[in-house]
């Protein structure tokens, strides 16, 4: 394919915990979208350096390069950095927008390959925001506020079981013993991290100018605000109130048909 008649090359990537699935397409002046190749990594680091010498290999120089890729959990994390210190173009979708996008192409098949062809295709056809990396601070309060939520539920389970022990007959004195000591670990391991949450906001101006904002808000307190701001990135991927409340999972959806 001649240069000229590219406008424009978008690398889609499926990832999972082992492995990355690739996807390098060009949209050409006749408007139509070319897959230019295919490629499967490790998800290591290993892995992402023979990616990177996939892309030198298979991409065109004369354009700048648009990654597209879901967000998996954590597991998309490591390439997302590494892509981004390379210098490219980086968009982050949630997984539910790729599904929908993946519907309107009437693509009955679903496989790690075809969905980095999607994604490619996605990123070619669609003006997708760019991702905005997080500051490091901020990353490591995302991950103090998820170890807290975890360790919540944690000793809320454990919690119900000291209770239904209290309750069964003979209960074993040292089977309670041991459950109120992991008890008590979980709630002193949640006010450490909430220590370390503050330490963290103290020190970072940014962060501590955004949750005294949030805060303002009758109801909502350090904790919140920070869990929220964190698993935002800091509203830099929310641009309105009502990106929020749907990234949140609470927004209205309107279904009807007919009498239903």
């Amino acid at each position: 394919m001649k240069t000229k008649t590219i406008l424009k090359q978008c690398m889609g990537i499926d990832i999972s915990m082992k492995k990355i699935d690739c996807c390098l397409a060009v949209y050409t002046q006749e408007l139509q979208v070319k897959v230019v190749s295919t490629g499967k990594f490790e998800n290591n680091g290993k892995g992402l350096l023979k990616l990177r010498q996939w892309i030198e290999k298979k991409s065109d120089k004369m354009f700048k390069l648009h990654v597209n890729m879901e967000a998996t959990g954590v597991y998309h994390e490591d390439a997302a950095y590494f892509l981004s210190d390379l210098g490219f173009k980086l968009s982050i979708i949630q997984p539910a927008k790729g599904k929908q996008y993946a519907r309107s192409l009437d693509e009955k098949n679903k496989t790690d390959r075809i969905d980095a062809i999607m994604l490619a295709r996605m990123g070619l056809e669609r003006d997708l925001p760019l991702w905005n990396r997080p500051e490091e601070n901020l990353h490591i309060l995302k991950r103090l506020s998820r170890e807290r939520i975890s360790i919540i539920r944690d000793r809320n389970a454990l919690t119900n079981q000291l209770h239904a022990l209290n309750h069964a007959h003979k209960a074993y004195a040292k089977s309670i013993k041991r459950l109120k000591q992991r008890i008590k670990l979980a709630t002193k391991q949640l006010a450490e991290i909430e220590v370390q949450m503050r330490d963290l906001v103290t020190e970072t101006p940014v962060l501590d100018e955004k949750i005294k904002h949030v805060i303002t808000i009758p109801g909502i307190n350090f904790v919140t605000a920070a869990t929220v701001i964190a698993e935002t990135d800091g509203f830099s991927n929310i641009s309105n109130s009502r990106q929020l409340v749907s990234y949140a999972g609470l927004d209205v959806v309107i279904s009807e048909s007919g009498t239903l």
